[in-house]
């Protein structure tokens, strides 16, 4: 594949337009996950050149793919890519087939691998709507090839980044619709604006999964610090600020 061409088709995946496209006009959502995938490919790929004819590509496994955004931007980057999501949205409709490619519609936690081991294992933007992500954690583990690397994006729900999430939500009309759905009283945000959210009640969207609001990414931090090594924290949108200044973390590691 020509290089150039694969170039401009990975910007495309991961420009803020697409993303707003995809996901039902959230433009600010759209921007925030894209600059995600951006950090996340930097410090998941560095150093490695995009080729989908190298023989010696990593495989990856995402698991809560959504619509394979994250797998069609490094496509070009691996040699294999599986996407598994039990409330799979279709990447087949949104993108044309690609040969180092697939995507299944089920429960990653149950899913059949046969045994197999990846050399990469993602899970992005799923583990604030699981009730135990340690668990999740736990299968990436099992999935990932010793040695091999792993990383997943979460966002902050506290402090800073939680007042200027909500109200921008609020302004944009996204909190009726989007992942802010769940109902926060006055004294629930206070504190959670000072970073305690041991008092805010965690709740559940239509489909059983966990809304954001009450999600501590700290305890996913600690979880997955237990498990991997040659952890890296960094924030979202701002990779060299800290958590104050951003509103989501990634996680690398090593198995």
């Amino acid at each position: 594949m020509n290089t150039s061409s694969s170039t401009r088709r990975t910007a495309e995946i991961t420009s803020p337009a697409l993303n707003s496209k995809v996901y039902g006009g959230a433009a600010l959502t759209g921007f925030r996950y894209s600059r995600r995938l951006e950090i996340l490919t930097r410090a998941l790929f560095d150093g490695e050149r995009a080729s989908e004819a190298a023989e010696d590509a990593p495989s990856i496994l995402d698991l809560g793919c959504g619509d394979g955004t994250w797998l069609l931007s490094v496509a070009p980057r691996v040699r294999r890519g599986l996407g598994i999501d039990l409330g799979w949205s279709g990447a087949a409709d949104h993108w044309e087939p690609r040969e180092n490619l697939e995507f299944r519609n089920e429960d990653f936690m149950q899913s059949a691998l046969d045994g197999e081991r990846f050399d990469i294992v993602t899970c992005l933007e799923t583990l604030e709507h699981c009730p135990d992500p340690g668990q999740v954690l736990d299968r990436m583990a099992s999935l990932v090839r010793v040695g091999g690397r792993v990383g997943v994006s979460v966002p902050i729900e506290h402090g800073l980044s939680l007042v200027v999430k909500e109200l921008a939500a609020y302004a944009t009309g996204y909190k009726r619709t989007g992942d802010r759905s769940g109902r926060w009283s006055f004294s629930e945000v206070l504190r959670a604006s000072m970073g305690d959210l041991r008092a805010v009640a965690r709740e559940r969207e239509e489909k059983q999964a966990l809304t954001h609001k009450g999600f501590d990414y700290r305890e996913v931090v600690h979880d997955f610090c237990e498990r991997f090594g040659a952890v890296r924290l960094l924030g979202t949108p701002f990779p060299l600020l800290g958590a104050a200044c951003n509103v989501g973390i990634v996680l690398t590691g090593v198995s």
